[in-house]
């Protein structure tokens, strides 16, 4: 799958929110171009997404960069507190944990 599928579905998901017009769409998508993300293939991480899912009962979406974020060994960070709760992973942490 290609990079352009990635911004075809962000740029798809605002397009359909009325608060947003197009300029807000098209400045929105530029500050995801502007940010350089580096997009990762699937791997072996996406598999373990759906252990995930199916063992926390939550969505391949929640799954997906949680099993990213453990495959790369970094912290994983959400504001979703009943996904927090659901998975109770030590590397699953809420944002009001984050010191400014």
């Amino acid at each position: 799958m290609n990079h352009l599928y990635y911004f075809t579905e962000v740029s798809n998901a605002l397009r359909y929110n009325s608060e947003l017009g197009e300029k807000d769409v098209v400045q929105a998508i530029q500050n995801l171009i502007d940010l350089q993300l580096k997009i990762v293939g699937i791997d072996k991480w996406f598999l373990k997404s759906i252990s995930l899912a199916y063992n926390h009962g939550i969505t391949i979406y929640d799954s997906a960069y949680i099993a990213l974020g453990l495959s790369l060994h970094a912290p994983i960070y959400t504001a979703d507190e009943k996904l927090e709760k659901k998975v109770q992973l030590s590397d699953v942490i809420h944002i009001r944990q984050v010191k400014t």
